[in-house]
């Protein structure tokens, strides 16, 4: 009898212990309703009454960028795009608020606007320092701009943004200045042509036409270029013009007359026409027309622009226009002023017929023939043409000099390029169009980098890897060695060029390891551990394997148990 109570206790103890661990595994709460609002940043705020709406600002420093509100039973979560300071919380479906929860921001700098880098302004610098000045640009809604007076010669012109506004590299202030010069007023003296080329036109596609209008016509004849006009009305214009490139004070010391041989049928003379660049940025600035009947006067055009109008030699009417003068004095108003074109027109309103036999200007004849000459053109080259490379402030440059001799004009694409091979690659490096035969300047070796301030920050074969410098096979690695080159224009030259030296002045590769932070700061973040179980902080990946073991466990002791009073009751 006392057996079976034992065994009964041993079996009751195992019943609550299984228990025990059973209710244990289980969850310490009922989940929460899918209903209830997340906490977010501002925990979750029960309402008093279930106002319709609620009006939340958020604290010192944070913008509200969503919340959730929850009616009745149903919750929804709602963005506020862009994040604001007060929001009314509102449920979607409701008239009433119960509770709800609030996200909050930092809130961010905006981007500033960006406002173009404003070109140099146009100073007057003519010889002597009389008439030195400079055209101070009109202030605009984004630019105000002040002047530092004239001193010792320089004067500083400061273009300022306005209110929050940047340039597009940043800054709110740009200066440009100008040292004025004190040359001598002596009139520069004509080019005198020790050479005179021949350009023959045998095709008018070699001339820009676009100027001739409706009832203007242009054609070439045996001997010459016929023009003619049907009338006297606007639309009755005749015009080409001849690209060129050559300094103004070289346009000949050929009078006006003398530069143009002309036989007329009917009405009067074409003017001769100079396009020029009176400052040499690049862009045309005017048209000088010539005309015998104004002697040595060129007038300008009423189109120019008016910097070149402020600055011309003489003003006043008779001469063609308001602002005319010869081409020396053209020229000492403009000392880099540059003809860009040459050309002729008759018209417009003028009613006229002839034929022009020769153009001369710029130590070039331009004649005219409907009839090719008998032999073909003379072959184009690139003789004299070179690239070499150079160190200059730690970078390795390429400088080029690209002279086209094409005088019969047969070379139509006349962009420059630079082609480099090892045999197996091959880099084609644009160098740029042409310009009356010539283009000359500087590129960087591929895989060179420079910075805004122009120092040096990359290298062919060069890489930066964990902060330093360290060799590599890419980045045009392989132009640092046995490399052949040719310069292309149709026609192409071979020339030799080969990776710059270093100098105790320049040095052709990174000398130096950078700093090891990361760019912007800090040393990046550490990734998140991980414990692999894909559980909650709160729950135990082993709860069953816990509980099986412990009644392995306990159901042992009672097979022990069992087994000494079997023992006890057999002795």
């Amino acid at each position: 009898m006392r057996n079976t109570r034992i065994l009964r206790v041993a079996a009751t103890v195992v019943s609550a212990l299984a228990l025990t661990l059973a209710v244990g595994a289980l969850p310490a709460q009922a989940a929460k309703p899918a209903f209830i609002c997340e906490p977010l940043d501002s925990g979750k705020i029960d309402t008093v009454g279930d106002p319709e709406t609620v009006t939340v600002t958020a604290p010192d420093g944070k913008l509200i960028d969503g919340y959730c509100v929850k009616a009745g039973t149903t919750k929804y979560f709602v963005p506020v795009v862009p994040p604001q300071k007060t929001v009314v919380i509102d449920h979607p479906d409701k008239d009433s608020v119960s509770h709800y929860s609030v996200s909050y921001v930092e809130p961010t700098t905006p981007e500033p606007e960006k406002v173009a880098i404003p070109g140099s302004p146009a100073w007057v610098d003519k010889c002597g320092i009389d008439a030195d000045g400079f055209t101070l640009p009109e202030d605009t809604d984004d630019i105000d701009w002040s002047s530092s007076g004239l001193a010792a010669g320089v004067e500083t012109l400061t273009a300022t943004v306005k209110g929050d506004k940047t340039f597009t590299d940043g800054t709110k202030t740009k200066t440009f200045e100008h040292t004025f010069t004190d040359e001598s007023c002596t009139p520069p003296e004509p080019g005198t042509c020790e050479v005179t080329t021949s350009v023959v036109t045998t095709d008018l596609a070699t001339w820009d036409l676009s100027q001739t209008k409706k009832t203007g016509h242009n054609e070439l004849v045996d001997g010459g270029l016929r023009i003619w006009t049907e009338g006297a009305t606007s639309e009755d214009k005749a015009a080409g013009y001849f690209s060129t490139d050559f300094p103004l004070i070289d346009a000949g010391a050929t009078s006006i007359a003398d530069a143009l041989d002309y036989t007329a049928t009917t009405g009067i003379e074409p003017g001769l026409q100079l396009v020029i660049d009176a400052d040499d940025d690049g862009s045309v600035d005017g048209i000088l027309v010539g005309e015998a009947v104004y002697g040595q006067n060129w007038w300008l055009s009423g189109g120019a622009k008016q910097f070149v109008k402020d600055s011309a030699p003489n003003t006043g009417g008779g001469n063609g226009s308001d602002w005319f003068g010869t081409i020396v004095q053209w020229a000492a108003a403009f000392p880099d002023a540059t003809v860009d074109a040459i050309g002729y027109s008759l018209g417009s309103g003028v009613h006229g017929d002839g034929v022009i036999t020769r153009i001369t200007l710029g130590c070039v004849d331009y004649t005219f023939d409907a009839t090719p000459p008998p032999t073909g053109p003379a072959t184009p080259t690139l003789a004299g043409s070179f690239a070499t490379g150079t160190c200059e402030a730690d970078s390795p440059w390429i400088d080029f000099d690209v002279e086209l001799t094409d005088p019969d004009n047969t070379v139509k694409n006349r962009t420059a390029s630079l082609v480099l091979t090892d045999g197996t690659n091959t880099k084609t490096i644009v160098l740029g169009d042409l310009k009356g035969g010539s283009l000359t300047g500087s590129v960087l070796w591929p895989g060179a980098s420079v910075d805004e301030d122009g120092k040096a920050d990359g290298w062919p074969g060069w890489t930066l890897v964990d902060g330093k410098w360290v060799e590599t096979d890419g980045n045009f690695a392989w132009t640092r060695g046995a490399i052949t080159a040719k310069l292309v224009v149709n026609p192409e030259v071979p020339v030799t060029i080969s990776y710059p030296k270093a100098t105790p002045e320049c040095a052709a590769g990174p000398t130096t390891t950078p700093p090891t932070t990361p760019p912007g700061g800090g040393e990046g973040g550490a990734p998140a551990a991980s414990d692999g179980t894909n559980l909650a902080s709160t729950g135990f990946a082993g709860t069953s394997i816990a509980i099986v073991a412990g009644i392995i466990v306990i159901a042992g002791l009672a097979f022990l148990v069992a087994a000494r009073i079997r023992r006890r009751k057999s002795a």
